[in-house]
C-alpha cells in the first residue's frame, strides 16, 4: 500500500480499527493515519450533536445526543471497547476472588458484568449527551482523535519506522483538530486543544508505561483496552471542562 495515498491510508486504519473481525497487516498499516479512524467519525458526531441541539434546544438536543452518538460509535467499532474493558475488569475480580477462595454462582459473575457494562455505557451516553448540549461537541473529536492516535503509537512501538515520519500521526491529529475547533466558532473549543494535547501524550505515556510493565509487548487487544480508557477519561475532563456551562 502507498503511505502516501491519504485515501488508502484512511480506508487501511478504519478496516483494522472498526468491526469485530479487526485485523491489519503490520508491515503495511499505515500507523500515523491511526488517528483518523477517530477524528472522522469524531467529525460526524460533533455536527450531529450541534445539529440536535440546534433544532431541539439544549435539553432536548443533549437527549437525543446521549442515545445516539454513543450507540452510532459503539456499532462502529463492534463494541471491542467496552467489551475488552468488561472483560479485563471481569478477570481482575474474579482472580482476586479465586485467590481469595470466594467461589460465586455463574449467575452471580454474569450479573456483575452486566452490570459494569451498563454503567460504563451510561456515563458515556451522559458525557456525549452533556457534551452536546454545553455547545462543545467538539470535543469529541479532541478525544476520539487522541484516541485513536494512543492506539497507532502503541502499535507503532513494534516496528522500526523512519525517523521523518515518527511524528506524522501527532502532526495529522493537531491540524485535523485545530480545523475543527476554528470551524466550531467556540473560544472555549480552540482554548481546549492544548489541553486535549497534553492529555493526549500524557495518556500515551502513561500506557507505554503500563504496557512495559505488566506485559512487556503490545497486542491489539491492549491498544482497545488502553485506548477506550483514554476516551473515557477525556471524556469525564471535557465533563469537568466544559459542565459548568450547563449548570451554571
Amino acid at each position: 500500500m502507498n503511505q502516501n495515498n491519504l485515501l488508502s491510508s484512511i480506508t487501511a486504519v478504519c478496516r483494522g480499527f472498526y468491526g469485530r473481525n479487526a485485523g491489519f497487516d503490520k508491515d503495511e498499516f499505515p500507523y500515523n493515519s491511526a488517528c483518523a479512524a477517530g477524528l472522522f467519525p469524531g467529525l460526524v458526531m460533533s455536527v450531529m450533536g450541534a445539529v440536535f441541539v440546534l433544532f431541539m434546544g439544549k435539553v432536548g438536543g443533549g437527549v437525543i445526543a446521549a442515545l445516539v452518538l454513543p450507540l452510532f460509535l459503539e456499532m462502529l467499532t463492534g463494541w471491542r471497547g467496552i467489551a475488552v474493558t468488561v472483560a479485563c475488569i471481569d478477570r481482575f475480580f474474579s482472580g482476586k476472588q479465586s485467590a481469595d477462595k470466594q467461589e460465586k454462582p455463574d449467575n452471580t459473575d454474569l450479573m456483575q458484568r452486566q452490570i459494569l457494562f451498563a454503567s460504563i455505557y451510561l456515563f458515556r451516553m451522559t458525557a456525549f449527551g452533556l457534551l452536546a448540549a454545553c455547545g462543545n461537541a467538539v470535543w469529541i473529536v479532541y478525544v476520539l482523535g487522541g484516541a485513536y492516535l494512543i492506539r497507532g503509537e502503541l502499535l507503532k512501538e513494534n516496528d522500526d519506522l523512519p525517523e521523518g515520519s515518527r511524528f506524522g500521526g501527532w502532526i495529522f491529529y493537531i491540524i485535523f483538530a485545530a480545523i475543527c475547533g476554528l470551524l466550531s466558532f467556540h473560544w472555549s473549543a480552540l482554548a481546549a486543544l492544548p489541553i486535549a494535547f497534553i492529555l493526549t501524550a500524557l495518556l500515551l505515556i502513561g500506557s507505554r508505561r503500563f504496557i512495559e510493565k505488566f506485559f512487556g509487548r503490545t497486542e491489539f487487544w491492549m491498544t482497545d483496552l488502553l485506548g477506550y480508557f483514554s476516551e473515557n477519561l477525556m471524556l469525564f475532563i471535557g465533563l469537568i471542562l466544559f459542565g459548568r456551562q450547563i449548570y451554571g
